[in-house]
C-alpha cells in the first residue's frame, strides 16, 4: 500500500485517513511523539503525518468525544446559517510546506465549504515567489481596499507567517 501523500494521491480527508490507517494504528493509547511525527512527514510528507496525530487524538478519551461532537454538529438545524451571511470569510492563499501540493489549491474548496455554510467569502491572492514581508504587503492592501466589519481570515502554513507578520509589523498587534 502506497501511504504517501505526495502527487497525484486523493488528498480528501477520507483518502487520507485510508492510507494513514496502517501507521495510525501504532498509535491506539496515545500521541505520537515529536521526532515520531517528523518521521513520518519525512517519510510520507505532512499531509499523513497530520492525519496520524488527527487520528491518535481521537482515539483518545480526553480528546475524543469532543472531536465527535464537533464533527457532528449540523448547522442547518439552527439559525447559524443566517447570522453566517453577515460574515465574511476571506481565504488567504498559501501552502504547507513541503505538501506536494500547488500555491493557493486549497482557496476554492475552502470558498465552497464557506459558501455552503451561508458566508460571503473572498480570497486574497498571494504569490509563492514572494517573501513574507511581500505577501504581507499584498494581504494589507487587498484589505484597506476591501474593507468589511465582519471578517474570518483563514489560511494555512506560510500564510499564517503572512497574516502575523502583517499583524505585528503594520499594526502593532501583539501576541
Amino acid at each position: 500500500m502506497d501511504f504517501s501523500a505526495k502527487h497525484d494521491a486523493d488528498l480528501s480527508e477520507m483518502g487520507l485517513k485510508v492510507r494513514a490507517a496502517p501507521l495510525a494504528e501504532a498509535f491506539k493509547d496515545r500521541l505520537p511523539l515529536a521526532r515520531e511525527l517528523q518521521d513520518i512527514n519525512e517519510h510520507f510528507g505532512v499531509e499523513i503525518a497530520q492525519t496520524v496525530f488527527a487520528s491518535a487524538l481521537e482515539r483518545l478519551p480526553s480528546y475524543g468525544p469532543f472531536i465527535k461532537r464537533v464533527r457532528s454538529f449540523d448547522l442547518k438545524k439552527y439559525s447559524a446559517q443566517n447570522a453566517a451571511s453577515n460574515f465574511e470569510v476571506t481565504i488567504i492563499e498559501s501552502q504547507l510546506p513541503l505538501s506536494g501540493r500547488k500555491w493557493g489549491d486549497h482557496a476554492e474548496e475552502w470558498r465552497a465549504w464557506a459558501r455552503g455554510l451561508g458566508f460571503k467569502t473572498d480570497v486574497i491572492s498571494t504569490l509563492p515567489t514572494n517573501d513574507i514581508w511581500e505577501n504581507a504587503a499584498l494581504i494589507s492592501s487587498h484589505l484597506l481596499s476591501n474593507p468589511h466589519p465582519r471578517r474570518i481570515l483563514i489560511t494555512l502554513g506560510q500564510g499564517a507567517a503572512e497574516v502575523r507578520s502583517l499583524l505585528t509589523r503594520r499594526l502593532g498587534v501583539r501576541g
